[in-house]
């Protein structure tokens, strides 16, 4: 299968960073242009490992251009709160059925 996966966003998000990255526009603009050319290089790369014309992991370094290794604890954190959250009502659903019988 090849690309398009995402409809090739992307191709979009390059193209809004190349409006933004324009000598007339303000520099935060331009500084959030650089930031967007990130993340469609990450969006590129999402979509071929998607797509399997890249392998999986593929696309974890552009990824990583965009966010940060605390993002991705953040993420595992909440996560894991919500299996807790889980695990606990079905074990107390499990031990009301238990001592019901």
């Amino acid at each position: 299968m090849s690309g398009g996966s995402y409809n090739y966003l992307h191709r979009l998000v390059t193209e809004a960073a190349k409006t933004l990255n324009d000598l007339h526009q303000p520099l935060y603009r331009r500084a959030f242009a650089k930031h967007l050319f990130k993340i469609a290089s990450a969006l590129h790369d999402i979509e071929w490992v998607d797509s399997s014309d890249m392998g999986d992991g593929d696309d974890k370094e552009a990824i990583m251009n965009c966010i940060s290794t605390q993002d991705v604890l953040k993420e595992a954190i909440a996560n894991a709160e919500y299996a807790k959250e889980n695990l606990e009502e079905i074990l107390d659903e499990a031990m009301q059925e238990f001592e019901g019988k």
